[in-house]
């Protein structure tokens, strides 16, 4: 029996679920078709995804976590030097993996503000001749028209190059 087997995090309980399931109603799993939360039971507690996994990470020691990209993860602590520790929500297994390896997700922001969970928590707002854009959350029409100016100006910059 290793020194992590005898301590005390070996013995938290976990569960998982999926919240907000698949925006779309498909069972393909891609950043860019469909998006929710996931959050697990820790002793007892729910507690949500904090980050998502943007790049495939291979453990090459015992105390290594493997992720795959969009990989739900509970990240539990931030060490000094750029790496976390943390349980993968798909597989169940926990570990310590680069910090750069995933991204925090939008809705602990929300959750700060304190506004209430969505059900459909991907909201698509069409723009004419600009197609659509999808925003984790809506924070607001302000930081939306922002975001659609700087892709009207981006695309006037660039329309001479790719016609």
């Amino acid at each position: 029996s290793s020194s992590e087997d005898s301590s005390p995090e070996a013995d938290l309980q976990f569960s998982k679920k999926f919240l907000n399931v698949f925006v779309n109603s498909t069972s393909r799993s891609s950043s860019t078709e469909s998006f929710g939360l996931f959050s697990c039971m820790v002793n007892g507690e729910e507690r949500e995804q904090t980050h998502r996994a943007v790049f495939r990470f291979i453990p090459r020691h015992e105390d290594e976590l493997e992720l795959d990209v969009d990989d739900p993860i509970l990240v539990e602590l931030e060490e000094d030097d750029y790496w976390y520790r943390g349980y993968n929500m798909r597989t169940g297994e926990r570990g310590i993996f680069p910090a750069f390896y995933a991204h925090e997700v939008v809705g602990q922001a929300r959750d700060a503000m304190g506004l209430k969970r969505n059900p459909c928590w991907v909201e698509r707002f069409n723009v004419q001749f600009l197609g659509s854009v999808e925003v984790p959350y809506h924070q607001g029409n302000g930081i939306l028209c922002a975001a659609m100016q700087k892709i009207a100006t981006t695309r006037k910059l660039t329309v001479n190059l790719r016609p």
